[in-house]
């Protein structure tokens, strides 16, 4: 599997005699995959198309193509993600791609789209076991985009962390002003501590975390 695992089973089948009746370029390029050759895996896995392949297998091959370019061509990376998300909506591999994209956009400093894919992700996974992981890269993101470290994006923020619950809105605000804190913005780190403040138990360690980024 592309998401993950050994690539022991995939390397006996490789090397294994008869080869199997499988396109040797997805075969090789996601053995290099799972082995971490990315340069190697771009070669082979780039001469695949995704579309010609059972859905199951499209989106995670999708999902592989748009990792290994995101690098040297952001905006073959965010097409491949969308690709990988219509293969396998509401997946493990539709998740995973969102994250993605929703970075790839704030590496593109694409405000509307990261706002857009945020959003989406927000009200579709913020009960997903990557959700917080993903708060928190999303925190740094956002506080590098100069548009919502204003008080206007301010407002934006909240508008894109309503979907969630009182204690993941807390977090998302504590990450946030950490990392502004991070790229030296005060006033976002401040302004965004004071509403995970008035949101955190009264002498709480979330409260005292909220008190220092003040």
């Amino acid at each position: 599997s592309l998401s993950g695992g050994s690539p022991d089973v995939l390397r006996a089948i490789v090397n294994g005699d008869p080869k199997p009746n499988i396109d040797p370029h997805l075969l090789v390029g996601s053995l290099l995959y799972l082995e971490g050759r990315e340069d190697a895996a771009l070669r082979e896995l780039g001469e695949v198309d995704a579309r010609k392949l059972p859905n199951a297998l499209a989106g995670q091959v999708a999902l592989a193509q748009a990792a290994l370019t995101v690098r040297s061509d952001p905006a073959k990376s965010a097409s491949l993600l969308e690709l990988a998300r219509l293969f396998l909506p509401g997946t493990l591999v539709d998740e995973a791609a969102l994250r993605r994209a929703v970075l790839v956009a704030a590496q593109a400093g694409d405000l509307e789209t990261f706002q857009r894919l945020t959003a989406q992700y927000f009200s579709r996974f913020r009960h997903s076991a990557y959700a917080g992981n993903f708060r928190q890269r999303f925190a740094a993101a956002l506080t590098r985009m100069a548009p919502l470290a204003t008080p206007e994006g301010l407002a934006r923020l909240d508008a894109l962390v309503a979907p969630l619950d009182e204690a993941a809105r807390r977090d998302t605000f504590l990450q946030v002003a950490r990392a502004a804190i991070v790229e030296g913005k005060t006033a976002l780190a401040s302004a965004s501590a004071r509403r995970a403040l008035a949101l955190a138990p009264q002498a709480s360690r979330d409260a005292e975390r909220a008190q220092v980024y003040i």
